[in-house]
């Protein structure tokens, strides 16, 4: 009685297992470094979206401080105007 070769060729089964298991190692090794890759995205696009923020928040504290400038400023220059003589009404009198 005589197998067909296939059956008893372990030495081909073997390396066909060893190959796949390889295919399986390099797919799993291209999986991990795609996951890896999108954390450093993740964590460098979060790390930016931080800076930007406490940007805003300085700068709006900065607006801040200018708009309560503002009306100070604009009271310093009703002062200046009428210490300079503004705000006189001329009524068509000549002084004598």
């Amino acid at each position: 009685m005589r197998y067909g070769g296939h059956f008893f060729d372990t030495g081909t089964i073997r390396a066909q297992i060893r190959a796949a298991g390889a295919r399986d190692a390099a797919g799993l090794a291209r999986y991990e470094q795609t996951v890896l890759q999108a954390v450093e995205e993740t964590e460098t696009a979060l790390s930016r979206l931080r800076r930007e923020k406490e940007q805003v928040e300085r700068l709006e504290a900065s607006a801040g401080s200018n708009r309560d400038a503002v009306p100070a400023l604009g009271t310093d220059v009703v002062a200046l105007y009428k210490a300079l003589g503004g705000g006189w009404e001329h009524t068509g009198e000549a002084f004598s």
